[in-house]
């Protein structure tokens, strides 16, 4: 089964004022599939993004500091 972002999150507007949404991403050389998986993400429903990277060896952990 393939669940999508948008699938899953609740729509902002029907989220409690001050309620944020923080997405969670383990990852593992994921440097080739992970900018696919945030452009799943609908604009401005996430608050936050914490990528976590378990001693990837592509370049993983490089990623969001290119993104700026």
């Amino acid at each position: 089964m393939t669940f999508h972002v948008r699938d899953i999150l609740k729509p902002a507007a029907d989220r409690k004022p001050g309620e944020k949404v923080v997405a969670i991403l383990p990852a593992y050389n994921a440097a080739r599939t992970l900018e696919r998986t945030l452009r799943d993400f609908p604009v401005g429903e996430v608050d936050e993004i914490v990528l976590v990277d378990d001693c990837s060896k592509d370049g993983t952990a490089d990623l969001p500091s290119r993104w700026g």
